[in-house]
């Protein structure tokens, strides 16, 4: 699953062996599993926060909150971190490329966006309290566009994966019409013996 360009030793000189196994794990199956679960629970925590606060019949205080609601802020906010946690290291991974949208990497202004809408929605929900953190919520909405971008990084991975088993299939089918093409030689001076010995 090829959706940032990881990096590898014909790519980039003097890339070391840490910077090669995080690329690795920023851009593996599970990593992006775990990224779209983390997105779906931050948005249901931020939907069902949300949803409590306008059909609740009073604007409560914050210290009036049920503890729950509490608790799916810590997560949303607990969630966030981990996004803004992702940033450095995939810059370090992947280079300032992945995040040039004026540069050749196909997916750089996706990467942008979505790190902007992690490091304002986690400036917002550290800095606003109460009710008025739940404007900062409505910004959880956009990383679904890091789903969105997920779903593209897996067809691209898909289309590489193919496209290498397909050059694999090439190069065996090669190597069976070059044994197939020593095997007639062989075959044909067997015959021109066989036809020798009988005269």
């Amino acid at each position: 699953m090829s959706e940032r360009d990881a990096p590898n030793a014909n790519d980039v000189q003097g890339t070391s062996a840490g910077r090669m196994k995080v690329a690795t794990i920023l851009d593996s199956h599970t990593f992006h599993k775990a990224i779209i679960s983390l997105t779906f629970v931050d948005v249901f925590c931020t939907l069902f926060g949300l949803i409590y606060l306008v059909l609740s019949s009073n604007c409560e205080p914050e210290s009036e909150w049920p503890w729950w609601l509490e608790a799916l802020d810590r997560v949303s906010l607990g969630i966030t971190s981990i996004f803004l946690a992702e940033i450095p290291f995939s810059l370090w991974a992947f280079g300032w490329k992945t995040y040039n949208p004026f540069g050749d990497h196909p997916y750089a202004g996706l990467h942008l966006f979505d790190a902007f809408i992690v490091i304002s929605t986690f400036a917002l929900e550290v800095g606003l309290k109460g009710a008025e953190s739940e404007v900062a919520a409505l910004l959880i909405m956009f990383r679904l566009w890091r789903f969105v971008r997920l779903l593209g990084g897996i067809a691209v991975g898909a289309g590489d994966l193919e496209e290498g088993r397909s050059r694999d299939l090439e190069e065996e089918i090669e190597q069976l019409k070059s044994k197939l093409d020593n095997l007639q030689s062989e075959n044909s001076e067997l015959r021109r013996r066989i036809t020798e010995v009988q005269s």
